[in-house]
């Protein structure tokens, strides 16, 4: 098996440190490349929907701008993760410190917001760090950590959403204003990027790493790649037109029910990111289902998880409202992790750019969703535009053909 040469030095007296250093190495990275993903994900993308009922409260001024806020969050991630794929790939530095400038400046901006248009643009500033960290944190971790643990590190840095979500929930316990909430998390997001960047200024790896990490088996035709990838990068937009509710909407339609107390919303943000904990059992799934079916389940947990909403929303009862992101948060999750298996199953030869097409698709689907859905809730109400929402997911589930590999 071929191993990544290091990227620092390393002892060359076998059994003198090797093995304690290859097991902490690994470690600290997967920990620090989670806290990244954590707060680019988890606060700075996620958090406009968190604190959306605590910005209002505050700032009524901006809550039209809601809608176009989130987004602006999830066009900025598509543009990100497009633009810095290859160059993060070259160079994964630099795309660690954009992640975290870029997180750590829309946080600042929103903290300061008091105009709809500048809490858009600040929204737009901070989607763009999870769009920089992704693909400099696959790069950083594929090149300093052996494959045998490589997988596993993969596993646990996705974990990061899930924990992000958890932070932010309990920091909206804190009681804090909008303002100093919002500048906690941008001290979160620089902080987060100082170890990652530190290993990937270590990282230098030689011409000959470089093209080999560069070459791939002869692949099917540009056509025939865009073939397959058509139906699941279509089922990735309607999931993300149908998930817009909760990332972008949730807690405001809960509060605004009076489902759940404004002081008690911190609550949904984490059993959305409890259950999303449980995320990275979806290749159990894959292998006992096929990753077809293991979809189409994930997707009823969606549509499941939606209907609860609506559920909870007329019935004003809020442990239906914690059971609903709860489910929501696993099914999302892990509906994340097939989205990878079906990219290697559809472009074996180029996963990793599958992969990047099939996220871009889904965060395009949210940002489109994230005004429709805006539209819905003011013309129908929350049970018409979730269960729009949920239909959605619905679809997408049944779009996906069974093949001899899933």
């Amino acid at each position: 098996m071929q191993v990544a040469p290091p990227l620092v030095p390393r002892s060359s007296t076998p059994g003198v440190g090797a093995r304690g250093s290859d097991v902490v190495r690994p470690v600290v990275l997967a920990v620090a490349a989670t806290m990244l993903i954590a707060t680019t994900y988890g606060l700075a993308r996620f958090g406009v929907g968190l604190f959306g009922p605590r910005l209002a409260a505050e700032r009524p001024a901006v809550a039209g701008g809601f809608g176009l806020a989130a987004s602006a969050q999830f066009f900025a991630y598509c543009l990100a993760a497009v633009g810095a794929a290859g160059f993060c790939d070259r160079r994964p530095g630099p795309g660690v410190v954009l992640a975290g400038l870029t997180a750590t400046a829309g946080c600042v901006g929103i903290a300061l917001a008091r105009d709809p248009w500048l809490l858009v643009a600040a929204a737009f500033v901070a989607g763009l760090g999870a769009g920089f960290a992704s693909p400099a944190l696959v790069r950083l971790v594929d090149a300093r950590v052996a494959p045998p643990l490589a997988s596993l590190v993969q596993a646990t840095v996705n974990t990061g959403t899930a924990v992000g979500l958890v932070v932010a929930g309990l920091i909206g316990f804190a009681g804090w204003s909008i303002a100093l909430t919002w500048l906690v998390m941008a001290a979160l997001c620089t902080l987060s990027a100082l170890v990652p960047s530190r290993s990937a200024r270590l990282a230098s790896p030689s011409a000959g790493t470089v093209a080999a990490s560069g070459r791939t088996r002869p692949g099917p035709s540009e056509a025939g790649a865009a073939r397959a990838l058509l139906r699941p990068a279509s089922a990735a937009v309607l999931v993300g037109l149908g998930t817009a509710l909760v990332w972008s909407y949730g807690p405001l339609i809960l509060d605004g029910a009076g489902t759940v107390a404004s002081p008690d919303v911190a609550w949904l943000w984490i059993a959305l990111g409890l259950g999303g904990l449980l995320g990275p059992t979806a290749s159990l799934l894959a292998d006992g289902l096929g990753t077809t079916r293991a979809w189409r389940l994930l997707c009823g947990l969606l549509v499941v998880a939606l209907l609860t909403l609506i559920l909870a929303e007329q019935t004003g009862q809020a442990w239906w409202a914690y059971l609903a992101m709860a489910v929501f948060g696993f099914a999302y999750m892990s509906m994340s992790s097939t989205l990878i298996l079906i990219a290697r199953q559809s472009r074996p030869t180029g996963a990793a750019a599958a992969t990047s097409t099939l996220f871009v698709a889904l965060a395009l689907g949210q940002s489109v969703g994230s005004l429709g859905i805006q539209t819905l809730l003011d013309q129908t109400g929350p049970a018409l535009a979730t269960a729009v929402a949920a239909a959605c997911c619905a679809v997408a589930g049944c779009l996906l053909r069974r093949s001899r590999r899933s």
